[in-house]
């Protein structure tokens, strides 16, 4: 299991490029003691190649599992009017003046985490999600301007 622990707010971004675009069950979130957790599925960088048909290649992607925890939490705040269930995450703001964090997605919901001190980890499980297969145009490299050897 990998992870990154960040203390400082200007290091937000680290975590931010990875978890944008990913998706997250708002029904999965959990507040333990004066920690808050949302368990987000990130499209692992490893991609199989499955099967090859005429031009066509199939490949495979991974979903893992990564829990994003904000630690030293007093309150939380979570208002869904649109009740989908599961959301995309656009990034994480923190502000710096009431030491609150925002959490903005795609879609509208709004939720934001007070704490007494910036402290946040983003963890990478070994607990696959879900696979994607995914077909692609098979081309050559000299389609692409590269010489012909």
């Amino acid at each position: 299991m990998t992870s990154i622990n960040i203390v400082n707010s200007c290091d937000l971004d680290k975590i931010n490029d990875l978890i944008h675009d990913c998706s997250f069950d708002i029904d999965a979130i959990e507040n333990e003691k004066d920690m808050f957790k949302i368990k987000i599925a990130i499209d692992n960088s490893a991609i199989i190649l499955k099967r090859k048909c005429l031009i066509f290649k199939q490949f495979e992607i991974k979903e893992m599992e990564c829990i994003l925890c904000i630690y030293g939490v007093n309150s939380y705040n979570i208002v869904d009017p649109c009740k989908i269930g599961i959301y995309c995450l656009n990034k994480i703001d923190f502000n710096s003046k009431n030491c609150s964090f925002s959490i903005l997605c795609a879609e509208p919901v709004t939720i934001t985490v007070n704490a007494v001190y910036f402290k946040v980890s983003l963890s990478m499980t070994d607990k696959i999600i879900r696979l994607k297969k995914r077909w692609k145009v098979f081309t050559s490299r000299y389609e692409h301007g590269y010489p012909a050897p």
